[in-house]
This record gives structure tokens, C-alpha cells and sequence, in this order.
């Protein structure tokens, strides 16, 4: 009897992933939000994806690149809703008035509310890891930005007087935004 091990893919070395790359992204998305990074173990990592140590470092690096690459679709995902909400109401208004009545924060299964992924890791990280620091950054102007766009639009439209500048009409909209972290990331010296 052959007992020589025939390789069904010749020169590759590893077996193809045999996972869905997106959900164990969110299950370890799901994994840091609930504990914060510095709780998150490898352990709970291997848990949650379902993969051995080997086959996490070699599809996603270390956990901290991991778990740059679960913010950054979390906040991506943020601002692709945020854009189709601003963008596909009718009138500005009627966006800007979805934005402040949405639920900052929908909870889990559980009843727990967690908060928003990204004001946690700023808050956890920020002061120890720029990266984070300036992801949270470039996230925060990027959804005023969209917001700004907004209200320009419903001045156009003139539904908020055109007379003000922009920025007085940002105001109800910034804490919806921003979140706790906003004072933190302005503070001299920070960025």
C-alpha cells in the first residue's frame, strides 16, 4: 500500500482557509467590543474565530493588526451608513433629523450597551498608541465633514437659514457624532 502524501495543490505549502474571512472579523470585532483590547487573549481569539494561533497569525498578523483592521471596517461601515443616510433622504432635513433621532447605541443580546467601538479604543488606546489616535481623528473629521455636506445642502434647499455659517448648524449634530472622545482628541497636544 502508497502511503506517500499526494499534496492536492503541487508547490503550495499550507492548506487553502477554509473560513469566512468577514465573519471571524466580526466575531473578533464583536470579541474586543465587549472587552476592550487589552482584556482580548489570544485565547479568546482563538475562541471566538474558531482558528488555531497558526492560521489567525498567518491570514491577519498580531493582534494589534488585527485589531487595526477591525476598527478600520468598523469605522468604514459607520461611514458608509452615515452617507447613505445623509444622502438618500429626500431633503436634508429629513436626514439630519434621522441622524440626531438614531440611537446612539442599540445594545447587545444581552441588554448590555457597550458604546461605539471606536470611542472605547480611543479612550482605552489613545494616549499609547498613535495609530489609534490618529484613525480616531481622521474618522471624527471625516463624519463632520459628511455632516457639514448636509447641512449645506439643507441651506440650499433653504430649510436652515443660509445667513449663519455652517459650523452653528454643526453644533446639534457634534455630540451625536463625536462622542466622548471629541474633547479628548482636541486637547492640545494630542495629535
Amino acid at each position: 500500500m502508497d502511503r506517500a502524501v499526494k499534496h492536492a495543490y503541487p508547490g503550495a505549502m499550507g492548506r487553502p482557509r477554509a473560513f469566512d474571512e468577514m465573519q471571524v472579523l466580526n466575531a473578533v470585532r464583536e470579541q474586543f467590543w465587549d472587552a476592550g483590547y487589552a482584556a482580548t487573549s489570544l485565547a479568546d481569539l482563538m475562541r471566538v474565530s474558531g482558528l488555531g494561533k497558526g492560521s489567525l497569525y498567518a491570514a491577519f498578523g498580531d493582534k494589534r493588526q488585527l485589531f487595526l483592521r477591525v476598527l478600520g471596517n468598523y469605522t468604514e461601515g459607520d461611514h458608509d451608513h452615515l452617507r447613505r443616510v445623509l444622502t438618500e433622504a429626500p431633503r436634508a432635513i429629513d436626514a439630519l433629523r434621522m441622524l440626531l433621532e438614531a440611537p446612539n447605541d442599540e445594545g447587545t443580546k444581552s441588554g448590555a450597551r457597550r458604546g461605539c467601538l471606536l470611542a472605547n479604543s480611543t479612550c482605552e488606546l489613545g494616549s499609547a498608541d498613535p495609530e489609534v489616535l490618529a484613525h480616531a481623528h481622521d474618522t471624527y473629521e471625516a463624519s463632520t465633514a459628511l455632516i457639514a455636506d448636509c447641512v449645506s445642502r439643507a441651506q440650499d434647499e433653504a430649510i436652515c437659514r443660509p445667513g449663519r455659517n455652517r459650523s452653528h448648524w454643526l453644533v446639534p449634530f457634534l455630540p451625536h457624532n463625536r462622542g466622548p472622545w471629541h474633547d479628548w482628541l482636541s486637547t492640545p497636544g494630542r495629535m
